[in-house]
């Protein structure tokens, strides 16, 4: 049985075109009453204060989201996989478990924000702002995180696995137990990082800042090359 819900979109003519999506637990299209989730009109980004708790664990199966604003709301457990988020404000968001996949997060700010398990396989988040983040447990294994600015950030027992993340800022980080094996890592801040326990095996580390950082000198960089 199905059970979808239903955005509401507010233009600026007062006037509301319904769009419904289908939640991940969904099976068929059955004639069952459907939530409403009043959000705001695209062009402006989302109105936090309308957007009700029901789209924590919703599933977006579509949708152009470029700049808008999520900004401390909770998305706990939702499915934002291959979804064009570039730009969009996440600043101090819940985002526990939130599935990233595949999608565009170009310059997307997460200051702030809760991304412990979230999954950002293969996602493309070049440029993007993480300060400040909890990350811990999360998952970027091919992910794009050049010239990311995620300093000040818990990254601990991350998985880094394929990813891309050269020229990145990882200042004052805790990535501690982190999994970095064959990650391009060239030209990488480390500066008074947390290292303790991480693997580099196999990566490029050319230009890779370890001043300050701690665990260095217990570092996997077995098949490394400088």
């Amino acid at each position: 049985m199905t059970k979808s819900q239903k955005i509401q979109i507010e233009d600026v003519s007062d006037e509301f075109e319904e769009i419904p999506v289908v939640s991940s637990t969904s099976e068929s299209f059955d004639d069952e009453p459907m939530e409403e989730i009043p959000v705001g009109n695209f062009g402006r980004g989302f109105d936090r204060d309308k957007v009700q708790k029901a789209l924590r664990g919703v599933s977006f199966g579509f949708g152009f989201f470029w700049r808008a604003n999520f900004s401390k709301v909770d998305l706990s457990g939702a499915d934002l996989s291959d979804l064009d988020l570039h730009a969009v404000n996440f600043q101090q968001a819940k985002l526990r478990g939130t599935n990233f996949r595949g999608s565009k997060l170009m310059g997307a700010n997460f200051i702030g924000a809760d991304l412990s398990e979230a999954i950002l396989d293969d996602a493309d988040a070049h440029g993007c702002d993480m300060h400040g983040a909890k990350v811990s447990g999360a998952s970027f294994r091919n992910a794009s995180l050049v010239g990311a600015n995620v300093s000040a950030s818990d990254f601990s027992e991350v998985d880094f696995t394929g990813a891309d993340i050269h020229a990145a800022k990882f200042l004052n980080s805790k990535l501690i137990n982190a999994k970095l094996d064959g990650a391009k890592v060239r030209g990488v801040d480390f500066h008074a990082a947390d290292l303790s326990g991480a693997s580099f095996d196999n990566v490029q580390i050319h230009g890779t800042n370890f001043n300050g950082a701690k665990g260095v000198n217990t570092l996997n960089l077995k098949n490394s090359r400088y």
